[in-house]
């Protein structure tokens, strides 16, 4: 599997137990993007295993001389997810925007939320991530740091305002290549009607198997009659 980071490694792996004692599966489904597991399916729980989402923040400055603040939310399943910037933290929701929730490709969910600052301001903003597969929410910080250095060097002028819409295009272009890839794809969902297809096989398989078995006592009397 190639992505624009370079090559990866995908792994898609069945086990199926003829006759496993009680609680454990006659059938598993694993998936694993190199090392990290982002898929398990077996037949005692009939459903996928929530994966942990993780949260990556980046700026940008904008062209009125602001930052913009994003945070990539990715790796996470199920697809249900709520991502909001928290300024000294307190909840803004109608100041981050938000993108749509896509396939990555390998079974989990990705999505974006920005928010708009003034990078000359003493404010803390946080990147506030809630999922299922989490206990607590995720947060991730912005470096203070960071954004001040941003905030001078947009001070430089107007190169630094021809940056913004190029980067600005080159994200709308890797979104839009997402979306591509979701459309033509929609890869988790495939793997959850494979592993249901394939656990339909395996119990089938079982059943044949049982139904075959023919006594010892059986075997010598058909014998006796040739």
């Amino acid at each position: 599997m190639v992505t624009p980071a370079g090559f990866h490694c995908y792994r898609h792996l069945y086990m199926g137990v003829l006759d496993p004692s009680q609680g454990v599966p006659y059938f598993t489904a694993m998936s694993y993007v190199d090392d990290q597991k982002i898929l398990h399916y077996d037949s005692e729980t009939r459903r996928q295993e929530p994966q942990h989402p993780v949260a990556q923040v980046s700026n940008r400055p904008s062209w009125d001389r602001c930052t913009i603040v994003s945070c990539r939310v990715h790796s996470f399943y199920p697809r249900d997810v709520a991502v909001v910037w928290l300024k000294n933290g307190e909840a803004q929701p109608q100041e981050t925007n938000r993108s749509g929730v896509l396939p990555s490709g390998d079974g989990t969910y990705q999505t974006w939320a920005t928010i708009e600052i003034d990078p000359s301001s003493n404010h803390n903003y946080t990147c506030s991530v809630e999922h299922k597969s989490l206990g607590a929410a995720l947060r991730v910080a912005w470096d203070k740091g960071r954004t001040e250095r941003a905030g001078r060097a947009a001070e430089h002028g107007a190169a630094h305002n021809e940056a913004a819409p190029a980067q600005e295009a080159v994200e709308r272009e890797a979104f839009e290549a997402a979306e591509k890839e979701a459309v033509e794809s929609e890869a988790s969902d495939a793997m959850e009607r494979e592993a249901l297809e394939s656990e339909a096989l395996a119990s089938k398989a079982l059943a044949s198997s049982r139904a075959a078995e023919v006594s010892p006592r059986h075997v010598g009397q058909l014998d006796c009659e040739h």
